[in-house]
Formats: C-alpha cells, structure tokens, sequence
C-alpha cells in the first residue's frame, strides 16, 4: 500500500495506491538424470524439462556446449514450444576414438531474450571389448604330423558373450579343430587348435588367420605353419611292361621302398585288368614298416582278347597312396 501525501496551504491530504509486485516472466531448465555413465560406442539419455513462470510466453531453443571430441548430442524437440514448459529427451552418442573420462556438459535454454543453463555431467568408460592371441605364433610339422596351439581370449569393458572361433588360409589337405568352440560367455577362456596335415599337404609356408567373433566385434591373430616332408613310400614294378601269350602266365616284382620314418603296411590292388584275366597278389599287404616286395601274377586266359591294355597298379599304407602305370600286351 502506497501513501501519496499532498501538502500546501497549511492543509496535508493523502491517498494510497495499491500495488501488487509480481514475478517477471521467466524460466528454468533442468536435467534428469544430471549424471550419466556411457561406455564408448554407446549412448545415454537425459530428459531437460523447462518450467516456465510470470507468464513468460515464447519458445526455448535448446544448445549444448562442453562435449568431448568424438561424442554427439540431440534432441529430441528443439524447441521447447512456446509457451516454454515441456521437455526433450537428450541423447549423447560417445563415438569409439572419444577420451575416457569425465565431462561437465552444459545445456542452454535460450527464449524470450532470457537465458538458462543446466549441467550433465558425463563420465565416459571403455567400451566392451575383448583380445585373441595364439601360443605359440608359428608350428613347423611333417605331412601326416599333427600340433597344437592355444588360442586365449581377454575381455575388458563389461564384455560379455560367447566367442565363436574360426581358421582362414588352411592349406589343402590339412585340418582345424578346436577343443572349446565357442568359448562361452562372458568370453575369456582358451582353447586348443589342432592341426593335422594331411599326406598330400604341400610342404611350404602358410599363414593361418584365427578370427574370433563376439558381441559384434571380430578380433584376429595369425599363426605360421610350416609343413616339411613327412614320411613316404615308393612302389617299383619290375618290368613295368609285360607281354603274355593267352593262356599263359606272367609275373611283375611290385618292390616297395620306405623313407623319413614311414612304418605302416602297404596294400595294393590293380584296375585295367582285361576281361579273361585273372591278377594277384602275393603277399597282401607288404607288412610294416612296408618295405619288401610283393609278385603280382596273371593268369591270362585263353579267351582274352590279345591287345595292349594299361595297368593301373595303387599302393596305399599310412595314409599315402600312390599309383603305377603297367602295360601288359597279350598275345595269341
């Protein structure tokens, strides 16, 4: 209540004036959560609520300034319509090359030639993740040999899934196993890679890449292997051509020879053999370690038709297997 005094004249009069003092227009921006924990590659959310009062009456632009390099934000309303209570929903995408650590991000409302500022304070933690590596990192074997490797994965960042395991650049002939496939979650373990090289495995060099896949991330190591010659075996015919008379009978010394520790009996067997004719063997198979010989007989008979036919003569033992041409002619 106001007094307003008029004096003169030796006379005073007084009247009043009410007046009621109210609030300028005017508003306020907050955050919820005004914390937020997001790991790399991630994204967190916070809603920014405006509260507008004195009858403030215009729509607030929304900014936000200290982010880390590497990390976004939108809103999800910019602006906040007039009259300028309401909310939007903040997201903060923090990208894989942002810093670790901790981040004072500061919201601006901007309307009505008035300005309002909350803070996010953003902490950004390491993104899931998880290693591969292979001990050891080369392994030398002959044909037919075997070894293996361990393959061990690390996880870090609150990585959790099963890591599924895989082999690339196998040489032909050779195969991969692994004794834990996958390896379960939350994906730190190891498991055992075996190699076996087959017989007719390529000697030379190769590198072999294990990939490991999880949680939508794929992590490789590289192994090298080595493949030297592994134990062998050859088979002679003595002669390899042959003529018979139908009705007769011929002979071929099938010599085996043995190399670089091969030790297992050698079976044989034949195709090309004419119609009338009958072939043996004798012995079958050349016994352990597989060298000897064996005679390989036929009794041609008298209805075969005279001609040149080709022999075909397979030796196997160990795993090998190797084939000998034979010419055998019979004659009327």
């Amino acid at each position: 209540l106001i007094t307003v005094t008029g004096t003169g004249g030796g006379i005073t009069s007084n009247t009043t004036v009410n007046l009621t003092v109210t609030a300028a227009p005017s508003f306020t921006v907050s955050a919820l959560p005004a914390s937020l924990s997001v790991a790399q590659t991630g994204s967190g959310t916070s809603t920014i609520s405006a509260a507008a009062s004195g009858g403030f009456n215009s729509a607030i632009s929304l900014s936000a300034t200290g982010v880390p390099a590497g990390t976004t934000v939108g809103f999800s309303v910019n602006p906040i319509p007039a009259p300028g209570s309401g909310s939007s929903v903040m997201t903060i995408g923090v990208g894989a090359a942002t810093a670790l650590g901790t981040y004072l991000i500061t919201v601006t409302g901007t309307g009505g030639g008035i300005t309002s500022n909350t803070t996010v304070n953003l902490t950004v933690t390491a993104a899931p993740n998880f290693a591969v590596s292979v001990s050891p990192t080369s392994r030398s074997m002959p044909q037919s040999g075997s070894g293996t490797l361990t393959v061990s994965t690390t996880v870090s960042g609150g990585f959790s899934s099963p890591v599924a395991l895989s082999a690339a650049g196998v040489p032909a002939g050779t195969v991969v196993g692994f004794s834990l496939n996958p390896i379960p979650s939350p994906g730190s373990g190891s498991s055992t890679m075996t190699i076996n090289a087959g017989p007719m495995t390529t000697t030379g060099t190769y590198a072999i890449t294990v990939t490991a896949t999880g949680g939508g991330l794929t992590r490789t190591a590289t192994v090298s292997l080595t493949i030297t010659r592994g134990p062998d075996f050859e088979a002679d015919p003595v002669p390899a051509a042959l003529s018979v008379a139908r009705g007769s009978t011929g002979t071929v010394a099938i010599k085996t020879y043995v190399g670089r520790g091969f030790a297992s009996a050698i079976a044989l067997s034949a195709t090309g053999v004419p119609a009338g004719t009958n072939m043996s063997f004798n012995p079958n198979p050349v016994p352990a370690p597989g060298s000897g010989s064996s005679t390989m007989t036929f009794n041609v008979g008298p209805a075969t038709i005279a001609g040149t036919y080709a022999i075909t003569l397979t030796a196997t033992g160990g795993g090998i297997t190797h084939t000998i041409n034979i010419s055998l002619t019979v004659t009327p």
